[in-house]
């Protein structure tokens, strides 16, 4: 025991809850370097150690905060903050949504887990308030309202912008699969190409060089298709401008020998039209939660959490890393596949959790590294190191008053941390070969204008010369190189991708 330390924070719950499996888990209190013990003989009686455990009763979560409210062509967009208080056991939040008109008549209903609901269906010349409970299995939380807002028509109607988006995705997946050579044929096949023919030509090196570099491999994408869902369209800042919100769920296939594997994408989206004079034109596509924000152009934004400064940084010599060929993928090196189990810790266990809960909830923004660390905490069993949260040595998460509030240290949230802790303090495997990797595998990538590796993933296969991701990515589905590809002709590449087998010693 320790003689003066804070609250006890450890909780049992199921896989997929909030567990330790240390035990008891007791720290000192503020940021001294170390703590004293002593024996519950000690002379001092005020030096003897005490163990004060509080009880919270379970209850419901609290209200949530800042409604906000986007009123579009019959029907409505809300999104709101999280609240402060979970409840007190820890539970997962969950949120009921009513639509009511000014008289108080709920009108529509729906169900969410996340702060984010559409409401479709609704008449342009009433006025609505939006009321949000929240929910746990121990009861509902207080009933918080919006301001009033009234839904507008926009000219030509929804269906013809949602028609838009819908053509101009599988624009997009023409040229992925090669069924249009350039963005200028995907647009002249399609009867609306004229609306997002700038748009695509912006993309197309991107996209014809990731089919490219895959058919250099005897690799290629056998179909992309795209379905909308929660769709909702309503006029911009000004007369000028209309924008969609749809939630949108992408498929694509990378054929391998013959044999095709499925690579999966579900996000959130927005899409902004300027309208003038008649001429309808997309503008942009873009993440409809951080639309307004100035985020990386890589992929590196998704895993930049909590992670120490690049000039704390020593990154592994060349040869740690896979070797891969001068078109940046990884080197066929003749050696039979394997894809027997990852030791020590277990890979089964991890790439099941993975592939089980990859739809979860994210925590965080740029959630990779999250995820990754509780499919090798929940799913391969890795245990906790004790230490400070931002020391290298240390690898832990708490959730304090029985799960309301998250602490987790560097290496558990950022890449590039738990890089080093599972290289230098686990004595964990570098994989040299990628024919070598197994299931259960974790994967670091790094971007050739990033100064560290900035984002993980877990290997779920490695079968027909293929090695399959799953992640809390672009997509959560996804093989290696479909990853590289994606990024081979832009203008920050994949440099380096190192592959670990995790040990828990």
């Amino acid at each position: 025991m320790i003689a003066d330390g804070d609250a006890v924070r450890g909780q049992q719950r199921g896989s997929s809850g909030y567990r330790s499996n240390t035990g008891l888990l007791l720290r000192a209190v503020g940021e001294a370097p170390g703590a004293a013990y002593y024996s519950a003989s000690a002379g001092d009686a005020t030096k003897r150690p005490q163990l004060t455990i509080e009880y919270v009763l379970p209850s419901a979560p609290g209200p949530v905060e800042d409604i906000a409210v986007s009123a579009g062509d019959k029907g409505l967009l809300a999104r709101w903050n999280p609240p402060l208080s979970g409840g007190a056991a820890g539970e997962e939040t969950g949120y009921t949504v009513k639509v009511e008109t000014t008289d108080g008549l709920v009108v529509a209903e729906v169900e969410s887990t996340v702060p984010r609901a559409v409401v479709t269906g609704l008449d342009n010349s009433r006025a609505y308030r939006v009321g949000v409970t929240t929910h746990n299995t121990f009861g509902n939380g207080p009933v918080s309202r919006s301001a009033l807002s009234q839904p507008a028509a926009v000219s030509g109607g929804p269906d013809l912008y949602k028609t838009y988006v819908q053509d101009y995705l599988e624009a997009r997946g023409r040229i992925t699969t090669g069924g249009s050579l350039t963005a200028g044929d995907a647009a002249a096949e399609s009867a609306h190409g004229g609306v997002f023919r700038e748009l695509l030509e912006a993309q197309e090196e991107g996209l014809v060089g990731a089919r490219e570099a895959l058919e250099k491999r005897g690799q290629s994408y056998s179909s992309a298709s795209a379905e909308l869902s929660d769709v909702l369209v309503r006029r911009g800042e000004n007369t000028a401008e209309v924008i969609v919100h749809a939630t949108v769920k992408e498929l694509e296939t990378v054929r391998t020998g013959g044999v095709d594997d499925r690579t999966e994408a579900r996000n959130d989206k927005r899409f902004t039209f300027a309208v003038k004079d008649g001429v309808v034109v997309l503008l942009t596509e873009a993440d409809d939660a951080s639309a307004g924000l100035t985020l990386s152009p890589t992929a590196a934004a998704e895993a930049q959490v909590e992670s120490e400064g690049p000039e704390d940084v020593d990154l592994p010599a060349d040869d740690d890393a896979l070797d891969l060929d001068d078109d940046g993928f990884p080197v066929t090196d003749g050696v039979p596949l394997v894809t027997t189990l990852a030791s020590v810790v277990d890979g089964s266990g991890t790439a099941n959790w993975a592939y089980k809960n990859r739809g979860t909830k994210w925590e965080y923004k740029q959630d990779c590294t999250n995820f990754v660390s509780k499919a090798l905490y929940y799913g391969g069993h890795m245990k906790f190191r004790n230490g400070g949260r931002k020391a290298d040595h240390s690898w832990w998460q708490e959730y304090w008053l029985f799960g309301t509030i998250k602490n987790k240290t560097y290496t558990w949230s950022a890449a590039e941390n738990l890089r080093r802790h599972v290289t230098k303090y686990r004595h964990s495997t570098i994989i040299s070969k990628a024919s070598q990797a197994k299931v259960g595998d974790i994967i670091f990538f790094k971007w050739k204008k990033e100064k560290v590796y900035n984002h993980a993933a877990v290997v779920r296969a490695n079968s027909r010369g293929e090695i399959h991701l799953v992640q809390h990515g672009i997509k959560e589905l996804t093989t290696l190189s479909d990853v590289i590809a994606r990024y081979k002709k832009k203008k920050d590449p994949i440099e380096k991708i190192l592959v670990v087998r995790v040990k828990d010693r």
